[in-house]
């Protein structure tokens, strides 16, 4: 028998409705059926009634972080306004023990009205903490923070970066035993939200965290287990890394070769040399496309991005395409000493037309790239500049 856990979910469910009206109906009937005690059938969607979460179960125990992984809509910020008790479950039993932080939407539990001061107060107060124990944290709060200049100005007139600072320090100073954090920390600023996950780390030996972000790097960095929900069906895993590659593998093959404009152009192809190369060799590949006007080109880059999206190389092949006649295009591109850490990649292909000021092509992962070996030295990011020879 497992008592050890701080966050217990057993079979939990939330469903939604997509009609307004039929959404205030059925709240009205269903309050009706609580306060006469009157049965209902909570596992039967009604019309337009849709699932948000169905049958999710799980324990977390203290030094233990869950990642919470999907695209948008798959239930991620329900499953945690559960958790926080914001919303209520049709199905199932939540138990959350000791002190709860949570940091789920920009600006949540802030009076904009006051200051930055009287809220790190009032929230405080709110969860339970003394005077006298926020008195000796508030200059390590606001120090966290960095907004020591604003501290004293309304919290109406911070930027949406400061206040997920403050939240994020309020939520993590005042020891909770259980952490949420919602995808917030992405408004934050690269340095900052460093910081947060050392923050994150530094608490979680005697805290349960449950950490939503679409960063995956950020989920393998700080977490030992990751819940994928898909149209609020749950697959929870201990192989962070495995379910990410998944995932990932998923999100990129609903993506694949996708051509905009495609009224300009169409029969775009990508053709690689080799799919699989060495770090710091070079990357040979043809392109090949009917244009349906003539352009006069000012730009064609090649994006190279890593599973998560994140843009880690880019070559300008600007000179081979200056002018774009009516008709078939073929092009035969190289990207020298390709320097990259071992992984997969994707490629993109962007054409601008920069005297009409229009895009003429867009193919989004139109190519899958496999690079073996060690990162050599230079950096992870590239800019690539191919001279004509």
């Amino acid at each position: 028998m497992d008592d050890n856990f701080l966050i217990s979910v057993n079979r939990l469910s939330k469903k939604f409705c997509r009609d307004l009206k039929s959404s205030l109906w059925y709240g009205l009937r269903d309050m009706t059926a609580e306060v006469f005690c009157i049965s209902q059938e909570k596992e039967i969607l009604r019309y337009k009634e849709f699932w948000a979460l169905q049958d999710v179960s799980f324990k977390l125990h203290r030094g233990e972080c869950l990642g919470l992984i999907g695209k948008n809509g798959a239930g991620k910020s329900t499953l945690l306004k559960l958790l926080a008790g914001l919303i209520k479950p049709d199905n199932g039993k939540i138990i959350v023990r000791g002190r709860l932080g949570a940091l789920i939407s920009l600006g949540a539990g802030f009076n904009p009205i006051l200051t930055g001061r009287e809220n790190i107060y009032i929230n405080a107060s709110i969860l339970g903490i003394t005077k006298t124990d926020i008195d000796s944290r508030f200059e390590e709060i606001v120090e966290f923070s960095e907004l020591n200049h604003a501290i004293n100005a309304p919290v109406r007139t911070y930027s949406s970066g400061m206040r997920v600072r403050l939240g994020f320090a309020v939520a993590t100073a005042l020891d909770p035993d259980v952490l949420l954090i919602d995808e917030v920390l992405a408004v934050g600023d690269a340095d900052f939200r460093a910081k947060c996950l050392e923050r994150i780390g530094y608490i979680l030996k005697d805290t349960a965290v449950i950490f939503v972000s679409h960063n995956t790097s950020q989920i393998q960095r700080i977490c030992n287990r990751v819940l994928k929900l898909e149209q609020g069906i749950p697959e929870l895993s201990d192989d962070v890394t495995l379910c990410i590659s998944k995932y990932l593998e998923e999100v990129v093959k609903e993506k694949t070769h996708k051509v905009l404009n495609n009224r300009k152009v169409k029969n775009f192809e990508l053709n690689l040399k080799n799919s699989e190369i060495r770090s710091g060799d070079d990357l040979s590949f043809r392109i090949s496309f009917y244009s349906l006007l003539n352009f006069t080109t000012g730009l064609c880059l090649c994006n190279i991005a890593d599973q998560s999206g994140e843009l880690v190389a880019q070559a300008d092949f600007s000179h081979l395409l200056r002018v774009l006649p009516e008709g078939p295009s073929n092009h035969e591109l190289i990207i020298r000493n390709l320097n990259l850490s071992a992984g997969a990649y994707y490629i993109n292909i962007s054409i601008f037309d920069q005297y009409k000021k229009q895009t003429i092509l867009h193919a989004r992962n139109c190519a899958k790239l496999s690079v073996i070996g060690t990162l050599g030295f230079g950096p992870k990011y590239q800019l690539c500049i191919n001279r004509k020879e």
